[in-house]
Protein backbone atom coordinates (compact mmCIF):
# COMPACT_ATOMS: atom_id res chain seq x y z
CA UNK A 1 0.00 0.00 0.00
CA UNK A 2 3.03 1.98 0.99
CA UNK A 3 4.69 1.91 -2.54
CA UNK A 4 1.20 2.83 -4.20
CA UNK A 5 1.33 6.01 -2.66
CA UNK A 6 4.34 6.74 -3.21
CA UNK A 7 3.99 5.58 -6.87
CA UNK A 8 0.84 7.63 -7.05
CA UNK A 9 2.33 10.75 -5.58
CA UNK A 10 5.61 10.43 -7.56
CA UNK A 11 3.63 10.24 -11.03
CA UNK A 12 1.80 13.73 -9.69
CA UNK A 13 4.74 15.01 -9.00
CA UNK A 14 5.68 14.32 -12.43
CA UNK A 15 2.50 15.79 -13.99
CA UNK A 16 3.09 19.06 -11.98
CA UNK A 17 6.52 19.31 -13.33
CA UNK A 18 5.65 18.58 -16.86
CA UNK A 19 3.19 21.33 -16.55
CA UNK A 20 5.58 23.57 -15.18
CA UNK A 21 8.07 23.17 -18.13
CA UNK A 22 5.35 23.43 -20.62
CA UNK A 23 4.41 27.01 -18.91
CA UNK A 24 8.24 28.04 -19.00
CA UNK A 25 8.39 27.05 -22.49
CA UNK A 26 9.55 29.53 -25.12
CA UNK A 27 6.85 30.43 -27.65
CA UNK A 28 7.54 29.23 -31.29
CA UNK A 29 8.26 32.24 -33.42
CA UNK A 30 4.31 31.35 -35.45
CA UNK A 31 2.93 31.86 -32.01
CA UNK A 32 4.92 34.93 -31.34
CA UNK A 33 3.44 36.32 -35.45
CA UNK A 34 -0.09 35.40 -34.45
CA UNK A 35 -0.02 37.59 -30.75
CA UNK A 36 1.62 40.31 -32.25
CA UNK A 37 -0.91 40.10 -35.26
CA UNK A 38 -4.07 39.51 -32.75
CA UNK A 39 -3.22 42.92 -30.23
CA UNK A 40 -2.69 45.00 -33.83
CA UNK A 41 -6.24 43.97 -34.59
CA UNK A 42 -7.35 45.29 -31.15
CA UNK A 43 -5.34 48.26 -31.47
CA UNK A 44 -6.69 49.25 -34.78
CA UNK A 45 -10.14 48.02 -33.68
CA UNK A 46 -9.90 50.18 -30.75
CA UNK A 47 -8.95 53.30 -32.59
CA UNK A 48 -12.16 52.93 -35.10
CA UNK A 49 -14.37 52.22 -32.77
CA UNK A 50 -13.16 55.34 -30.39
CA UNK A 51 -12.95 57.35 -33.66
CA UNK A 52 -16.92 57.28 -34.48
CA UNK A 53 -18.03 57.66 -30.83
CA UNK A 54 -16.56 60.53 -30.12
CA UNK A 55 -17.60 62.01 -33.70
CA UNK A 56 -20.99 60.88 -32.76
CA UNK A 57 -20.66 62.58 -29.82
CA UNK A 58 -19.33 65.78 -30.22
CA UNK A 59 -20.65 66.35 -33.81
CA UNK A 60 -23.85 67.59 -32.87
CA UNK A 61 -24.50 70.37 -29.56
CA UNK A 62 -23.01 70.37 -26.16
CA UNK A 63 -24.34 67.66 -23.84
CA UNK A 64 -27.24 68.79 -21.65
CA UNK A 65 -25.87 66.72 -18.54
CA UNK A 66 -22.45 68.45 -19.24
CA UNK A 67 -23.48 71.96 -19.39
CA UNK A 68 -25.51 71.52 -15.79
CA UNK A 69 -21.95 69.90 -14.43
CA UNK A 70 -20.31 73.38 -16.32
CA UNK A 71 -22.78 75.92 -14.67
CA UNK A 72 -22.30 74.33 -11.86
CA UNK A 73 -18.26 74.85 -11.88
CA UNK A 74 -19.39 78.43 -12.98
CA UNK A 75 -20.98 78.25 -9.77
CA UNK A 76 -17.88 76.80 -8.13
CA UNK A 77 -15.61 79.18 -9.81
CA UNK A 78 -17.04 82.29 -8.37
CA UNK A 79 -17.34 81.33 -4.72
CA UNK A 80 -20.65 80.17 -4.69
CA UNK A 81 -22.64 76.76 -3.58
CA UNK A 82 -23.05 74.32 -6.89
CA UNK A 83 -26.45 73.80 -5.75
CA UNK A 84 -27.27 77.56 -6.85
CA UNK A 85 -28.40 76.08 -9.81
CA UNK A 86 -32.48 75.96 -9.77
CA UNK A 87 -32.16 72.44 -8.77
CA UNK A 88 -30.66 70.84 -11.51
CA UNK A 89 -27.69 70.15 -10.37
CA UNK A 90 -28.01 66.91 -8.29
CA UNK A 91 -24.67 65.37 -7.83
CA UNK A 92 -21.99 65.45 -5.37
CA UNK A 93 -19.72 68.67 -5.78
CA UNK A 94 -16.58 66.78 -6.85
CA UNK A 95 -17.48 67.26 -10.90
CA UNK A 96 -17.89 71.23 -10.87
CA UNK A 97 -14.41 71.16 -8.66
CA UNK A 98 -13.00 69.92 -11.14
CA UNK A 99 -14.10 71.18 -13.68
CA UNK A 100 -14.06 74.93 -12.52
CA UNK A 101 -10.71 75.64 -13.68
CA UNK A 102 -11.49 75.42 -17.50
CA UNK A 103 -14.60 77.49 -17.16
CA UNK A 104 -13.17 80.71 -18.94
CA UNK A 105 -12.38 78.18 -21.89
CA UNK A 106 -14.34 77.38 -24.91
CA UNK A 107 -17.28 75.39 -23.71
CA UNK A 108 -17.14 73.20 -26.94
CA UNK A 109 -13.51 72.64 -26.37
CA UNK A 110 -14.06 71.56 -22.79
CA UNK A 111 -17.06 69.13 -23.69
CA UNK A 112 -14.40 67.78 -26.01
CA UNK A 113 -11.83 67.07 -24.02
CA UNK A 114 -14.28 65.46 -21.64
CA UNK A 115 -15.12 62.99 -24.01
CA UNK A 116 -11.58 62.21 -24.86
CA UNK A 117 -11.45 61.45 -21.23
CA UNK A 118 -14.34 59.75 -20.45
CA UNK A 119 -13.14 57.21 -23.54
CA UNK A 120 -9.97 56.67 -21.88
CA UNK A 121 -11.68 55.69 -18.30
CA UNK A 122 -13.56 53.02 -20.79
CA UNK A 123 -9.85 52.06 -22.11
CA UNK A 124 -8.35 52.10 -18.55
CA UNK A 125 -11.85 49.72 -17.35
CA UNK A 126 -10.93 47.55 -20.12
CA UNK A 127 -7.72 47.29 -19.59
CA UNK A 128 -7.98 46.96 -15.69
CA UNK A 129 -10.54 43.50 -17.08
CA UNK A 130 -8.21 41.71 -19.43
CA UNK A 131 -5.46 42.32 -16.67
CA UNK A 132 -7.51 40.89 -14.07
CA UNK A 133 -8.16 37.63 -16.35
CA UNK A 134 -4.99 37.12 -18.02
CA UNK A 135 -3.70 34.67 -15.53
CA UNK A 136 -6.53 32.40 -16.50
CA UNK A 137 -6.02 33.23 -20.29
CA UNK A 138 -3.56 31.31 -22.83
CA UNK A 139 -1.56 34.32 -24.24
CA UNK A 140 -3.23 34.77 -27.71
CA UNK A 141 -6.73 34.85 -25.96
CA UNK A 142 -5.94 37.95 -24.12
CA UNK A 143 -6.10 40.43 -27.32
CA UNK A 144 -9.09 38.32 -28.22
CA UNK A 145 -10.84 39.11 -25.02
CA UNK A 146 -9.70 43.19 -25.20
CA UNK A 147 -10.89 42.88 -28.67
CA UNK A 148 -14.23 41.15 -27.48
CA UNK A 149 -14.58 44.12 -24.30
CA UNK A 150 -13.91 47.11 -27.10
CA UNK A 151 -16.42 45.96 -29.54
CA UNK A 152 -19.05 45.29 -26.72
CA UNK A 153 -18.58 48.52 -25.35
CA UNK A 154 -18.31 50.67 -28.01
CA UNK A 155 -20.81 49.79 -30.30
CA UNK A 156 -23.37 49.69 -27.39
CA UNK A 157 -26.31 52.16 -27.40
CA UNK A 158 -26.22 52.87 -23.71
CA UNK A 159 -23.26 54.15 -23.56
CA UNK A 160 -23.56 56.05 -26.97
CA UNK A 161 -26.69 57.88 -24.94
CA UNK A 162 -24.43 58.60 -22.21
CA UNK A 163 -21.37 60.58 -24.26
CA UNK A 164 -24.15 62.21 -25.96
CA UNK A 165 -25.49 63.55 -22.90
CA UNK A 166 -22.10 64.79 -21.82
CA UNK A 167 -22.33 62.04 -18.35
CA UNK A 168 -20.03 61.16 -15.85
CA UNK A 169 -20.93 57.23 -16.33
CA UNK A 170 -17.74 56.09 -18.27
CA UNK A 171 -15.86 57.42 -15.11
CA UNK A 172 -17.21 55.89 -12.41
CA UNK A 173 -17.71 52.53 -14.67
CA UNK A 174 -13.51 52.90 -14.43
CA UNK A 175 -13.42 53.49 -10.60
CA UNK A 176 -15.70 50.11 -10.20
CA UNK A 177 -13.49 48.44 -12.47
CA UNK A 178 -10.48 49.21 -10.88
CA UNK A 179 -12.64 48.86 -7.12
CA UNK A 180 -13.19 44.79 -8.49
CA UNK A 181 -9.52 45.00 -9.55
CA UNK A 182 -7.80 45.60 -5.74
CA UNK A 183 -10.60 43.19 -5.11
CA UNK A 184 -8.94 40.26 -7.15
CA UNK A 185 -5.64 41.42 -5.86
CA UNK A 186 -6.86 41.34 -2.28
CA UNK A 187 -6.46 44.66 -1.28
CA UNK A 188 -9.53 45.61 0.55
CA UNK A 189 -8.74 49.39 1.33
CA UNK A 190 -8.01 49.83 -2.10
CA UNK A 191 -11.09 48.60 -3.02
CA UNK A 192 -13.49 50.50 -0.57
CA UNK A 193 -11.58 53.72 -1.24
CA UNK A 194 -12.72 53.36 -5.19
CA UNK A 195 -15.83 52.42 -4.68
CA UNK A 196 -15.93 55.70 -2.64
CA UNK A 197 -14.52 57.26 -5.51
CA UNK A 198 -17.55 56.14 -7.50
CA UNK A 199 -19.96 57.31 -5.37
CA UNK A 200 -17.97 60.93 -4.95
CA UNK A 201 -18.97 61.07 -8.60
CA UNK A 202 -22.79 60.29 -8.61
CA UNK A 203 -24.31 59.67 -5.64
CA UNK A 204 -25.73 55.68 -6.31
CA UNK A 205 -22.74 54.19 -6.97
CA UNK A 206 -21.86 54.08 -3.37
CA UNK A 207 -24.39 51.63 -2.92
CA UNK A 208 -21.79 48.94 -4.45
CA UNK A 209 -19.71 48.78 -0.90
CA UNK A 210 -22.18 46.28 0.02
CA UNK A 211 -20.58 43.85 -2.73
CA UNK A 212 -17.53 43.73 -0.04
CA UNK A 213 -20.15 42.16 2.38
CA UNK A 214 -20.37 38.78 -0.14
CA UNK A 215 -19.83 35.54 2.27
CA UNK A 216 -16.22 34.42 3.03
CA UNK A 217 -15.00 38.05 2.30
CA UNK A 218 -12.30 38.84 4.78
CA UNK A 219 -10.88 42.14 5.81
CA UNK A 220 -14.26 43.50 5.86
CA UNK A 221 -13.72 46.40 7.77
CA UNK A 222 -10.83 47.58 6.11
CA UNK A 223 -13.05 48.00 2.95
CA UNK A 224 -16.00 49.72 4.35
CA UNK A 225 -13.83 52.34 6.66
CA UNK A 226 -11.89 53.37 3.35
CA UNK A 227 -14.92 53.64 2.13
CA UNK A 228 -16.27 55.67 5.08
CA UNK A 229 -13.46 57.89 4.70
CA UNK A 230 -13.59 58.52 1.16
CA UNK A 231 -17.35 59.61 0.68
CA UNK A 232 -17.09 61.68 3.59
CA UNK A 233 -15.33 64.30 0.99
CA UNK A 234 -18.32 65.02 -0.79
CA UNK A 235 -20.55 66.59 2.60
CA UNK A 236 -17.03 68.15 3.54
CA UNK A 237 -17.00 69.96 -0.01
CA UNK A 238 -20.64 70.67 0.29
CA UNK A 239 -20.25 72.46 3.75
CA UNK A 240 -16.69 74.03 2.42
CA UNK A 241 -18.91 75.84 -0.62
CA UNK A 242 -22.10 76.63 0.72
CA UNK A 243 -21.65 76.04 4.63
CA UNK A 244 -24.45 74.35 6.92
CA UNK A 245 -26.98 75.77 3.74
CA UNK A 246 -24.75 73.73 1.54
CA UNK A 247 -24.86 70.48 3.23
CA UNK A 248 -28.52 71.00 3.55
CA UNK A 249 -28.88 71.59 -0.46
CA UNK A 250 -27.11 68.79 -1.16
CA UNK A 251 -29.16 66.05 0.95
CA UNK A 252 -31.82 67.13 -0.54
CA UNK A 253 -30.27 67.13 -4.17
CA UNK A 254 -29.50 63.58 -3.30
CA UNK A 255 -33.17 62.88 -1.98
CA UNK A 256 -34.81 65.00 -4.90
CA UNK A 257 -32.84 62.68 -7.71
CA UNK A 258 -34.81 60.20 -6.54
CA UNK A 259 -38.23 61.89 -8.02
CA UNK A 260 -37.24 63.45 -11.47
CA UNK A 261 -40.28 62.41 -13.77
CA UNK A 262 -37.82 60.54 -16.33
CA UNK A 263 -38.39 57.44 -17.72
CA UNK A 264 -36.47 54.43 -15.24
CA UNK A 265 -35.73 51.00 -16.20
CA UNK A 266 -36.06 49.60 -13.05
CA UNK A 267 -37.95 47.72 -10.75
CA UNK A 268 -40.11 50.76 -9.77
CA UNK A 269 -39.93 52.55 -12.91
CA UNK A 270 -41.20 49.36 -15.37
CA UNK A 271 -45.12 48.74 -13.65
CA UNK A 272 -45.52 52.92 -13.23
CA UNK A 273 -44.94 53.19 -17.53
CA UNK A 274 -47.44 50.23 -17.99
CA UNK A 275 -50.14 50.07 -15.58
CA UNK A 276 -50.05 54.07 -14.42
CA UNK A 277 -50.90 57.64 -16.37
CA UNK A 278 -47.29 58.24 -15.63
CA UNK A 279 -47.16 61.14 -19.01
CA UNK A 280 -44.33 59.49 -19.90
CA UNK A 281 -45.49 56.61 -22.39
CA UNK A 282 -49.10 55.33 -23.23
CA UNK A 283 -49.50 52.23 -20.51
CA UNK A 284 -50.46 49.09 -21.52
CA UNK A 285 -53.66 49.48 -19.34
CA UNK A 286 -54.33 51.54 -15.99
CA UNK A 287 -54.61 49.65 -12.90
CA UNK A 288 -53.80 50.35 -9.33
CA UNK A 289 -53.72 47.08 -7.92
CA UNK A 290 -51.39 45.69 -11.02
CA UNK A 291 -49.38 48.48 -10.31
CA UNK A 292 -48.99 47.87 -6.94
CA UNK A 293 -48.42 44.40 -7.12
CA UNK A 294 -46.13 44.34 -10.07
CA UNK A 295 -43.88 46.30 -8.20
CA UNK A 296 -43.71 44.28 -5.02
CA UNK A 297 -43.18 41.59 -7.38
CA UNK A 298 -39.98 43.00 -8.79
CA UNK A 299 -38.68 44.55 -6.10
CA UNK A 300 -39.19 40.76 -4.24
CA UNK A 301 -37.50 39.48 -7.20
CA UNK A 302 -34.54 41.63 -7.53
CA UNK A 303 -33.70 41.81 -3.83
CA UNK A 304 -33.92 38.13 -3.69
CA UNK A 305 -30.99 38.36 -6.45
CA UNK A 306 -29.09 40.53 -4.47
CA UNK A 307 -29.08 38.21 -1.71
CA UNK A 308 -27.82 35.23 -3.85
CA UNK A 309 -25.66 37.50 -5.18
CA UNK A 310 -23.81 37.95 -1.81
CA UNK A 311 -24.50 34.91 -0.56
CA UNK A 312 -22.50 32.94 -3.63
CA UNK A 313 -18.72 32.80 -2.27
CA UNK A 314 -15.76 32.60 -4.48
CA UNK A 315 -15.29 35.22 -7.16
CA UNK A 316 -14.94 38.79 -6.13
CA UNK A 317 -15.45 40.41 -9.13
CA UNK A 318 -18.31 38.29 -10.44
CA UNK A 319 -20.22 39.15 -7.56
CA UNK A 320 -18.84 43.02 -7.63
CA UNK A 321 -20.84 43.14 -10.92
CA UNK A 322 -24.04 41.00 -9.88
CA UNK A 323 -24.23 43.31 -7.06
CA UNK A 324 -24.19 46.11 -9.44
CA UNK A 325 -26.22 44.93 -11.90
CA UNK A 326 -28.75 44.58 -9.40
CA UNK A 327 -28.75 48.06 -8.06
CA UNK A 328 -28.86 49.23 -11.54
CA UNK A 329 -32.71 47.45 -11.33
CA UNK A 330 -33.02 48.65 -7.61
CA UNK A 331 -32.52 52.62 -8.35
CA UNK A 332 -35.88 54.96 -8.38
CA UNK A 333 -34.67 56.74 -11.27
CA UNK A 334 -32.12 54.32 -13.76
CA UNK A 335 -31.35 55.44 -16.91
CA UNK A 336 -30.87 53.83 -19.64
CA UNK A 337 -26.93 54.84 -19.84
CA UNK A 338 -26.72 53.32 -16.38
CA UNK A 339 -27.04 49.89 -18.78
CA UNK A 340 -23.27 50.36 -19.12
CA UNK A 341 -22.87 49.00 -15.75
CA UNK A 342 -24.09 45.69 -16.55
CA UNK A 343 -21.54 45.29 -19.58
CA UNK A 344 -18.29 43.32 -17.12
CA UNK A 345 -20.96 40.37 -16.36
CA UNK A 346 -20.97 39.59 -20.10
CA UNK A 347 -17.25 40.28 -20.33
CA UNK A 348 -16.81 37.73 -17.43
CA UNK A 349 -18.65 34.63 -18.80
CA UNK A 350 -17.34 35.43 -22.14
CA UNK A 351 -14.01 34.90 -20.21
CA UNK A 352 -15.12 31.79 -18.67
CA UNK A 353 -15.47 30.41 -21.51
CA UNK A 354 -12.19 31.31 -23.20
CA UNK A 355 -10.30 29.70 -19.98
CA UNK A 356 -11.82 26.40 -20.72
CA UNK A 357 -10.08 24.06 -22.64
CA UNK A 358 -13.43 21.39 -22.31
CA UNK A 359 -17.17 22.66 -22.93
CA UNK A 360 -20.29 21.25 -22.81
CA UNK A 361 -23.57 23.27 -24.22
CA UNK A 362 -24.69 23.72 -20.56
CA UNK A 363 -21.24 25.97 -20.16
CA UNK A 364 -23.16 28.21 -23.15
CA UNK A 365 -26.46 28.63 -21.69
CA UNK A 366 -25.86 32.23 -19.36
CA UNK A 367 -23.27 33.65 -21.92
CA UNK A 368 -25.94 32.70 -24.59
CA UNK A 369 -28.37 34.60 -22.55
CA UNK A 370 -26.24 37.77 -22.44
CA UNK A 371 -25.13 37.88 -25.67
CA UNK A 372 -28.84 38.20 -26.92
CA UNK A 373 -29.16 40.64 -24.21
CA UNK A 374 -26.07 43.00 -25.61
CA UNK A 375 -27.80 42.38 -29.11
CA UNK A 376 -31.41 43.69 -27.77
CA UNK A 377 -29.61 46.65 -26.16
CA UNK A 378 -27.79 48.01 -29.18
CA UNK A 379 -31.31 48.88 -30.32
CA UNK A 380 -31.67 52.52 -29.88
CA UNK A 381 -34.84 51.64 -27.65
CA UNK A 382 -37.13 54.61 -26.68
CA UNK A 383 -36.07 57.07 -23.43
CA UNK A 384 -36.82 60.12 -21.68
CA UNK A 385 -37.84 63.13 -24.52
CA UNK A 386 -39.01 60.23 -26.82
CA UNK A 387 -42.77 60.77 -27.90
CA UNK A 388 -45.15 59.77 -24.99
CA UNK A 389 -47.49 58.20 -27.23
CA UNK A 390 -45.60 55.24 -27.39
CA UNK A 391 -46.37 51.68 -26.11
CA UNK A 392 -44.82 51.67 -22.56
CA UNK A 393 -44.10 47.88 -23.43
CA UNK A 394 -41.83 49.17 -25.89
CA UNK A 395 -40.06 51.63 -23.00
CA UNK A 396 -39.74 48.43 -20.87
CA UNK A 397 -37.87 46.20 -23.31
CA UNK A 398 -34.54 47.20 -21.96
CA UNK A 399 -35.57 46.86 -18.08
CA UNK A 400 -37.28 43.19 -18.99
CA UNK A 401 -34.15 42.53 -20.82
CA UNK A 402 -31.94 43.61 -17.93
CA UNK A 403 -33.60 41.61 -15.61
CA UNK A 404 -33.43 37.96 -17.31
CA UNK A 405 -29.80 38.83 -18.26
CA UNK A 406 -29.45 39.76 -14.28
CA UNK A 407 -30.74 37.07 -12.69
CA UNK A 408 -28.84 34.33 -15.32
CA UNK A 409 -25.97 35.78 -14.49
CA UNK A 410 -26.62 35.62 -10.37
CA UNK A 411 -28.76 32.29 -10.93
CA UNK A 412 -25.54 30.90 -13.26
CA UNK A 413 -22.94 31.91 -10.70
CA UNK A 414 -24.67 30.57 -7.68
CA UNK A 415 -25.08 27.08 -9.09
CA UNK A 416 -21.67 27.53 -11.03
CA UNK A 417 -20.35 28.02 -7.13
CA UNK A 418 -22.26 25.05 -5.85
CA UNK A 419 -20.76 22.51 -8.75
CA UNK A 420 -17.06 23.48 -7.84
CA UNK A 421 -18.08 23.09 -4.05
CA UNK A 422 -19.39 19.51 -5.23
CA UNK A 423 -16.38 18.84 -7.58
CA UNK A 424 -13.79 19.68 -4.80
CA UNK A 425 -15.91 18.01 -1.97
CA UNK A 426 -15.78 14.96 -3.77
CA UNK A 427 -12.01 14.77 -4.89
CA UNK A 428 -11.00 15.49 -1.31
CA UNK A 429 -13.00 12.63 0.17
CA UNK A 430 -11.26 9.67 1.04
CA UNK A 431 -11.32 7.24 -1.82
CA UNK A 432 -11.50 3.13 -0.59
CA UNK A 433 -9.56 0.75 -2.39
CA UNK A 434 -10.50 -2.92 -2.63
CA UNK A 435 -8.53 -5.91 -1.50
Amino acid sequence: MDSEISSDASVGSSVANLDRSRRRRPQQPGTKVVLIALWIIALLTTVVLIHQRYRGAVSGSIGADFLIYLHAAHLVAAGHSPYQSNGLFLYPPILPLVLAPFVHASPIHVFRAWTVLELAALLVGIGAFVAMQASKLRSWMQPVLFIFCTVTVFHFWPLTVGLFLGQADAFVFAALMLSAWAANRGWPATRGGLIGVSGLLKTWPAAVVVAVFQKGTERRIRAVAAFVVTILIAPLLAVAFGGGSGLVEFVKSVISARSQHLVSDSAWGAPSLLFSNSGLAHPVFVSAPLHVLSTAALLTWVFGLLIVALRTSGDKIMCTWNVTFCIVLLLPISHLAYTLYCLPVLWLWTSRILERRHLTWQQFLVPGVLIVWWLVQTKAWPDSGSSSSISAAKYCVVFGANLVACSASVIGARISDQLGRYVSDRSLAPQTTSA
